[in-house]
Parts: C-alpha cells; structure tokens; sequence
C-alpha cells in the first residue's frame, strides 16, 4: 500500500511531463470527509486521475475524502495542500466520457 508522504506540492513540471492532461475549470463541489462532514470547495482542475479544489481549509494530511462534482462521488486522497488550495488523488480513474462531460459543462 503506498504511503502518502507530503502535503507540500513538488513544483509544476512542464506540461509535456505530465502523466494526464489537466482541464482548467470552474466548478462547486462538495467534500464529504472521513467523519461525514460535508464542506464546500471550488473545482480548479480535473484529470482522469485527480483535481485541484479550493475550499476555506484544506483536510488533514493523507485525509481520505469523497469529491461531490455533478453526478459523480469520487472517493480520493489528499496530495499536497497550501492554503485553502490542495489536490486530490481520485481512487480510481474517472471515465473519459465523464471527464468530457464535466469539462464541457465547467471549463474556463
């Protein structure tokens, strides 16, 4: 099982080095934490694999969360967090179709 390691985000590689191809968005969400809390955060970008979302506070670190976006639940991990902002490792990827759909509704 991996270990979550850090909250502090590696600085951004170049775009070509990236594994997936992130889409600038703009989106409400809601974030049900592990104790069922439920808060509402803002979707900055989205892959299949995971999104940045800002929200007053970031949840603790390696906090396990479900990401509320449209129609999906999307269970993730925390990766790094500065501030209010931080990403989310997704459990599983989310469909292409779905991906498309969210971008088409909520891109910038």
């Amino acid at each position: 099982m991996e270990q979550c390691q850090a909250v502090r985000p590696a600085p951004c590689p170049a775009p070509y080095q990236r594994s997936e191809v992130r889409l600038a968005v703009r989106a409400a969400a809601e974030l049900v934490e592990a104790d069922g809390g439920l808060r509402t955060a803002r979707l900055r970008d989205l892959s299949r694999s995971g999104a940045c979302v800002e929200a007053l506070r970031a949840p603790g670190p390696c906090a396990r969360v479900r990401l509320l976006i449209g129609h999906l639940d999307l269970p993730a991990t925390l990766r790094w967090s500065r501030g209010g902002r931080f990403g989310l490792r997704f459990d599983a990827p989310i469909r292409a179709t779905d991906l498309l759909l969210l971008a088409s509704r909520y891109r910038l």
